[in-house]
């Protein structure tokens, strides 16, 4: 599931988060659409023309390799402890 991209950090692709949070929180979750959502919230990484560096490196990475974002086992953790009590009113 996960790929080693530093040493001793596991690194995730979007998909790869979004099924390990599917396996504990019972929504219907939309990765394009609520992990977005998530991701604004929380101040995780920018968007439309940010800075690929202003990110929460606790929580996530930009990889040139992938051109994309890679999240953290972290991240995941922290999504499904915040989504468990309420996942519908914790999204919006």
């Amino acid at each position: 599931m996960a790929k080693k991209l530093r040493k001793g950090i596991a690194k995730y692709l979007l998909q790869n988060s979004i099924e390990s949070i599917l396996a504990t929180v019972v929504i219907k979750f939309n990765a394009s659409y609520h992990h977005i959502l998530l991701c604004k919230k929380y101040s995780v990484r920018p968007f439309s023309g940010g800075d690929h560096f202003e990110i929460k490196t606790n929580y996530c990475l930009y990889k040139d390799t992938y051109n994309d974002y890679v999240y953290t086992k972290e991240w995941i953790a922290f999504l499904r402890d915040e989504l468990l009590p309420d996942p519908i009113i914790k999204i919006k």
